[in-house]
């Protein structure tokens, strides 16, 4: 599976702001499923720059400073990751939510859909303790994704995706915060993009160690 990663062309993004107690973990699961893995640094405070150096097997580190949210951070990856020659990009957070051993899904469903932009649809949603505010945000963005492409979609607010590099729309309108991975599935979307789900675990941390900052 690892060779047939690289021979596809495919690497993993990780965008992180002070996941110190989770990125290692992450980063090492990654490598256990992909050689090519790039790490965004979005202003980080906790050393997670140095964490990620001292690894044994460390990533592609992108860093810089001040914080400009994950928006900024996923296209600085994106772009990283079309300048050196990669084809597709499979992007999850560094909080620890989603798992990469799920990164053969993504695999396989490139294998059905090359030029598809994959989104993994998170499984058990409905059991996790969220607040009204957050059902909301999610289902609200559903429907009017819906209504601006007509493409019905379950989860649109899921960071864990394929992303086909070549057939990305301009990253320049994308802003830089969180809404930002909404803003590439319509844009995708409007440049005709096929945009498919396939299911993906999740694990929510409690609810006072994780936050969202969607508008």
């Amino acid at each position: 599976m690892r060779k047939e990663l690289t021979d596809r062309g495919i690497c993993v993004i990780i965008p992180t702001f002070n996941n110190a107690g989770t990125i290692v973990d992450v980063v090492a699961r990654c490598k256990e499923q992909c050689d090519d893995v790039i790490v965004v640094c979005d202003g980080c405070t906790d050393g997670t720059p140095a964490l990620l150096k001292s690894m044994d097997n460390p990533p592609d580190i992108v860093e810089y400073s001040p914080n400009r949210g994950k928006g900024a951070a996923l296209v600085k990856g994106l772009r990283h990751a079309r300048a050196k020659g990669f084809a597709y990009a499979i992007t999850l957070d560094g909080d620890g939510q989603h798992f990469p051993e799920d990164i053969p899904l993504f695999l396989e469903a490139n294998r059905r859909h090359p030029d598809a932009l994959i989104v993994g649809w998170r499984q058990n949603l409905d059991s996790v303790e969220r607040s009204a505010g957050s059902r909301f945000a999610n289902a609200f963005a559903n429907f009017w994704f819906f209504v601006q492409t007509l493409c019905p979609l379950k989860d649109t607010q899921s960071g864990y995706r394929l992303y086909p590099l070549r057939r990305l729309p301009c990253l320049g309108l994308v802003t830089s915060r969180y809404e930002s991975e909404l803003e590439l599935l319509v844009l995708s979307s409007w440049r005709g993009v096929r945009i498919e789900s396939i299911p993906v675990r999740v694990h929510y941390p409690s609810k006072e160690l994780r936050g969202s900052h969607f508008r």
